[in-house]
């Protein structure tokens, strides 16, 4: 049942439950025994107000709907201050900056256009205050890799430091997801242990368009075209306790298919 209820608000947000409870309290409401008791002023004294709580309900699922269902656009990030994206289209070209945290405050991923074969990334992060962090490389076959651990504090994440990467070229199309966690405890990190709880779980791989909006494609699930969100929580209850998701970074990669020629 929870995984049923976490499937239904992954594909509709608290505002298709919030719509679903409205139908469900309206339905047949006249039908009630009371009704037969009261007069018709009291039934239409009680209409005004089932009617308000109704439009109430209505106004405030649909504002949660669409704060929760946005891939975090606008939130709140408590524990990161600015998180940037940094593009190098082919090696010959300048580097592009796309800002994903501007002042704690999360922006969209879908103005990102996707990496081709040559192109080149780095991330940088700055947190709020320091931190003991470690990133996760979750890439588009569903593969961890614990590409940054360090048992000192930080306030300031970069990677690869004082370079770019490219991402692997037998990696299909889809996004690739740096997962930036906060290390809640001085203990060693078991990267072993985190990237097999980690193992096998795939970022979203079909791309944004303009028709998509910035949930990702389509609700969670163990096949491909998974979204944001669910992506996002499905890490959550993957990772060990002493590690919190902070950020997911998503860098998109397309991959143009071979032509063949007879």
């Amino acid at each position: 049942m929870t995984s049923t209820w976490a499937t239904i608000i992954g594909a509709t947000g608290i505002g298709g439950v919030g719509c679903f409870v409205i139908w469900s309290l309206y339905k047949q409401w006249l039908a009630l025994p009371i009704f037969r008791r009261i007069s018709s002023t009291q039934t239409f004294v009680i209409m005004i107000i089932f009617l308000m709580l109704v439009f109430a309900t209505a106004i405030f699922g649909i504002y949660s709907g669409l704060s929760s269902n946005l891939y975090n656009v606008g939130t709140k990030s408590p524990d990161i201050s600015t998180a940037d994206l940094f593009i190098r289209r082919t090696p010959e070209s300048k580097l592009f900056k796309y800002s994903l945290v501007a002042n704690s405050v999360t922006q969209s991923v879908g103005h990102i256009p996707p990496l081709a074969e040559k192109d080149s990334f780095r991330i940088s992060v700055s947190f709020v205050t320091a931190m003991s962090v470690a990133v996760v490389w979750q890439d588009t076959v569903g593969k961890a890799t614990t590409v940054f651990s360090d048992d000192t504090i930080v306030s300031q994440l970069d990677y690869p430091t004082n370079k770019l990467i490219t991402a692997a070229v037998e990696d299909p199309t889809g996004y690739e997801a740096l997962l930036v966690l906060k290390r809640q405890n001085s203990s060693s990190l078991d990267k072993q242990g985190l990237e097999d709880a980690l193992a096998g779980l795939k970022p979203p791989l079909k791309l944004l368009s303009p028709e998509d909006d910035t949930r990702g494609p389509g609700a969670y699930s163990e096949a491909p075209y998974s979204s944001f969100l669910g992506f996002e929580e499905m890490v959550r209850k993957k990772l060990p306790g002493e590690l919190k998701l902070l950020l997911v970074i998503y860098v998109p990669i397309e991959r143009k298919p071979v032509s063949t020629t007879s």
